[in-house]
């Protein structure tokens, strides 16, 4: 029994050993990629980079849905478009998981305090995270990928309650310089 024990423990060290090495591989992989659409697309600098081009930002109104029996509340809201690193190599499943780690971290270099993921979230609580963000926070939400053919890049569309004032240089693209 305990040669059995030992030896199950042997194959899930192994097997995290192995976890752990594909995922450094994917890691370099999606770095290699993102080093080379920033090349295509002359964003400097290419390393550095993040990738992701803030292509425009619009107000909009948003109705925003609280339920049965309540009526929406509309509100100022801004639609910002974000250009993606990832071609058409890239399905939309790994756009969006992608892209919602890395704009967390990018939405808090411009101000952005919360990141609502509606894709994946119930409804209820999705309601109620934005709505205790919204009152809160500057909120990102309702973030969509769109594959923009011309441009053979994927595009992130995404709501906030509060415009990017702060663009940070890892979002500008060469024409803004």
């Amino acid at each position: 029994m305990e040669g059995r024990i030992k030896k199950l423990e042997a194959e899930l060290k192994n097997s995290q050993n192995e976890a752990i090495y594909y995922k450094n591989f994917c890691e370099k992989l999606l770095e290699i990629s993102r080093e080379r659409s920033n090349k295509d697309r002359d964003l400097h600098p290419r390393r550095g980079h993040t990738g992701y081009v803030l292509l425009s930002e619009d107000i909009i109104e948003y109705k925003h849905d609280r339920g049965k029996n309540k009526p929406p509340h509309r509100l100022a809201a801004y639609r910002c478009n974000f250009q993606t690193p990832f071609n058409r190599k890239f399905s939309r499943e790994q756009v969006e998981r992608q892209t919602f780690e890395d704009l967390q971290d990018i939405f808090s270099k411009c101000g952005i305090t919360t990141v609502v993921k509606k894709w994946t979230t119930p409804p209820g609580v999705y309601d109620a995270a934005l709505e205790k963000a919204w009152a809160a926070d500057s909120v990102a939400f309702s973030i969509r990928a769109r594959f923009n053919g011309r441009a053979d890049y994927w595009e992130i569309t995404c709501i906030t309650n509060k415009p990017i004032e702060i663009i940070p240089e890892i979002l500008k693209s060469t024409l803004d310089r």
